[in-house]
Parts: structure tokens; sequence; C-alpha cells
């Protein structure tokens, strides 16, 4: 069995450093088929990967203020259309249902009568004819136990169904996902991507990015 363990372990690791390295190499890539992507800087903020079909990508990063960026994201023909979005991770609180607890409470209906041991009138439950107490009303009451849940939310700030990339000035910072789908319909080996994240001072722009050049680490 320990043998067993060994040889899985070795195998998690050759598959972690295979992918790693097929990660790598897509860093070199240009996978947009545009001329020019504007006067921005693209070597901050980009990310590339490798993808399979089904796999579902979010790239978690930040705009930031007082800057203008432009977002593209491409990959290669065997990867297909991709369809992808920015989001606004929204954290919002909601109170749920931790158990409810119902409680039913008879009533029974009372009338007076002499206690000889007490010398006085006393209130009783009233019995009909078999002796059994008779049912006035009943109450139910519930009790709900809630506790607050934290969860994030996700306001769509673009979609590439609209506009091929995304040009957007900040006034201030705030985080963004980027998020996309690789299609089914890919290729099964997959292929390499790339979120290409540009951005300038809203004073002047700097590095033009052209087709051809690529990321510099």
């Amino acid at each position: 069995m320990e043998k067993l363990y060994i040889i899985i372990f070795s195998l998690s690791i050759v598959l972690f450093s295979t992918n790693r390295l097929v990660a790598q190499e897509c860093q070199d890539g240009d996978y947009c088929e545009v001329e020019d992507m504007g006067d921005y800087d693209y070597y901050s903020q980009s990310v590339f990967g490798y993808a399979y079909p089904g796999d579902t990508v979010v790239v978690k990063t930040a705009i930031y203020a007082h800057k203008k960026y432009n977002i593209w994201v491409c990959g290669v023909p065997a990867l297909g259309d991709l369809q992808w979005e920015v989001v606004k991770p929204v954290r919002k609180t909601k109170k749920v249902i931790v158990k409810t607890r119902t409680d039913t409470n008879v009533i029974y209906k009372m009338t007076t009568q002499w206690d000889d041991e007490l010398g006085e009138d006393v209130e009783v439950e009233m019995t009909d004819d078999d002796g059994n107490m008779i049912v006035d009303k009943v109450e139910i009451t519930k009790d709900t136990i809630f506790k607050s849940v934290r969860y994030t939310d996700q306001v769509e700030l673009f979609s590439s169904k609209k506009a091929p990339n995304w040009e957007k000035g900040s006034r201030k910072t705030q985080r963004i996902w980027i998020k996309f789908v690789i299609p089914n319909t890919a290729e099964d080996d997959g292929g390499c991507y790339g979120v290409y994240i540009g951005r300038i001072n809203t004073a002047n722009g700097k590095r033009k990015f052209k087709r051809g050049q690529h990321r510099v680490d």
C-alpha cells in the first residue's frame, strides 16, 4: 500500500510540473489578432495560461485610481471563440435560517369549583362526561434562529458580446474579475490564452503594444 501511495504522489508531482511548464511556455505568445492594441503598458498585469475544453478561468486583479485600462482576452485558434466578461465582486451579508422551533400550547376551559380544604372557590379544568378535559384553544408559537452569512455577489461591468475589448478609465481603485469558459468545442489538447491588461496614467500614455511583441518578465 505504501508503494501505491508513493506512485500516486509521484504522478501528481509530474502532472503538476508538466502543467507549470506548459503554462510558462504560454508567456511568450501573441494571441490577439489586432494590429494596434493602444498606447498601454501590458507588462505589469497581463496573465497567461493553458486551459482545456470546459475549464473556467477567473483572473482576479484590480484597476487603480487615475489610470485608464484596456483589456483583451485572446487564445490560440484551438480554443475557439472566447466569450469573456468583467465583473465587480461585491461583498454582501444575508440572514439565513439555522433552525425553526415550533411549540404547541393547549389551553383548557376553566370553571369555578368549591374547595373544602381551602374553604374557597378555585379554578379547575372543565371535563366532559368521560372525564376528559375540554380544550378551549390551541396556541402555536414559532421561534426562528437566524445567522448572518457573507457572500460575494457579482456585478457585470462588461461583456465581450458587446465589444472585442474593454477600455475604461477609473477614478478609484477597485477589484475586478475577468472570467471566461473554454468552449467544449475547443480541441481536446487545449491551448494557451492571454488576458491582456493594459494601463496608462490618465495624463499620458506609454508603451504602444502591437502584434509580434512578447511579454517580458
